[in-house]
C-alpha cells in the first residue's frame, strides 16, 4: 500500500514539472534563428610573467536565418578576446556589429567558457540594441559552435561554424 502511495505521489510530481516545464519554456521561445560561419584571425597576445594569455581576434561572419519567421541573410565584423588562466580555463567574449541585408543592424555580444583545446562548445548571446530596423533591439539566447579547420599557410587564421537561437525584442 505504502508503495503504491509513492509511485502515485511521484506520477504526480513528474506530471506537474513536465507541464511546467513546457509551460515556462513555450513563453520563452526563440524568435530569431540562424546558422553562420566565420573566420577568425588572431591578431595579438599579452603573456607576461604571471599573469594570464590573452589573445585578441577578429572576426568576419556570415549568417543566415529567421526573425519572426522572415529569412534574412547578414554579414558580420567581430571583435572578441580569449583568456587563458593560469589554471588552463578558458573564457571567450566578443561584441559583433551585424548588417543585415534588408536593412538594419544589431549590436550583439557573446561569451563562453571551456579549454583552450575545445572543438566544440555552447555559450550566451546578448543583444545590446541595434540601428535602422533595429534600434532599441535586445533580447538573449544560446549558441553552439564547431572548430573548423585551420589555414595551414597562417596558423593564426581558422574557421568556425555554428547555430544561434535568440529571444529578440524589437520595439
Amino acid at each position: 500500500m505504502m508503495k503504491r502511495i509513492i509511485i502515485t505521489i511521484a506520477s504526480i510530481g513528474l506530471i506537474s514539472l513536465i507541464t511546467l516545464s513546457e509551460i515556462y519554456a513555450g513563453s520563452h521561445g526563440h524568435n530569431m534563428t540562424s546558422n553562420w560561419t566565420c573566420s577568425q584571425k588572431v591578431s595579438g597576445g599579452v603573456f607576461t610573467g604571471q599573469m594570464p594569455l590573452h589573445l585578441m581576434f577578429n572576426m568576419h561572419c556570415i549568417e543566415t536565418g529567421k526573425i519572426n519567421g522572415d529569412y534574412f541573410s547578414s554579414a558580420s565584423n567581430c571583435v572578441g578576446n580569449q583568456v587563458i588562466g593560469l589554471d588552463g580555463k578558458a573564457s571567450f567574449h566578443g561584441t559583433c556589429r551585424s548588417y543585415h541585408k534588408a536593412g538594419g543592424t544589431l549590436f550583439v555580444r557573446f561569451t563562453d567558457f571551456g579549454s583552450p583545446m575545445d572543438q566544440s562548445g555552447e555559450g550566451d548571446v546578448f543583444v545590446m540594441g541595434g540601428e535602422g530596423k533595429f534600434k532599441g533591439a535586445s533580447g538573449m539566447g544560446t549558441f553552439t559552435w564547431t572548430q573548423g579547420a585551420t589555414d595551414p599557410q597562417d596558423q593564426m587564421t581558422n574557421a568556425a561554424f555554428g547555430k544561434t537561437k535568440i529571444k529578440l525584442t524589437i520595439p
